[in-house]
């Protein structure tokens, strides 16, 4: 089941509809930043449910609103999950086409991590290369370099409590 794998993954970076389906929700408990309350009541239904262990990241997308990471707390049984949310701000582009931006998304975030970003400086980046994937009509960016650093340009700053870009010169340029 989908629970057998969740349990073991690090990252689980489901859209904000499949979330709240997963929280057992009618429909999407908020759309957009404003309703912080209800995302964070919806990322701890999904992270139950899915029985996510303490330390992973559910990353939830919700497109044009960028998305929100719900640290689980360490320490944490999965069914009293509890944890940080953070809102990653979009990268707001002209969408010629948005398939694979999500899954474009997913795979920054998670090769961002794999070479040592943080989660919340590895989701800013993927939040650009998710829009320059919706921002072309191609199955991906032609010009490769051009695109990295497009990508490299776009990435969003976060609020506190964790900067998603380092004043270190080294930091931006963490996962090309």
């Amino acid at each position: 089941s989908l629970r057998r794998l969740t349990r073991l993954a690090d990252i689980v970076c489901p859209d904000l509809l499949t979330a709240t389906r997963i929280a057992a929700l009618a429909k999407p408990a908020a759309t957009g930043v404003g309703d912080t309350e209800a995302l964070a009541s919806t990322a701890r239904l999904c992270a139950a449910a899915l029985q996510m262990r303490p330390g992973s990241v559910l990353a939830i997308r919700d497109g044009r609103s960028g998305s929100y990471l719900f640290t689980l707390a360490q320490g944490q049984a999965a069914a009293s999950a509890s944890g940080e949310l953070q809102h990653i701000p979009p990268v707001i582009v002209a969408t010629a086409d948005p398939t694979g931006a999500g899954n474009a998304y997913a795979g920054a975030l998670c090769a961002g991590v794999a070479a040592g970003a943080s989660v919340a400086h590895a989701a800013a980046r993927a939040s650009a290369v998710g829009a320059a994937f919706a921002a072309t009509s191609a199955w991906a960016p032609a010009d490769v370099g051009q695109a990295a650093g497009w990508v490299r340009q776009n990435t969003p700053a976060c609020a506190p409590p964790t900067p998603c870009v380092s004043e270190s010169p080294d930091a931006t340029d963490t996962f090309e």
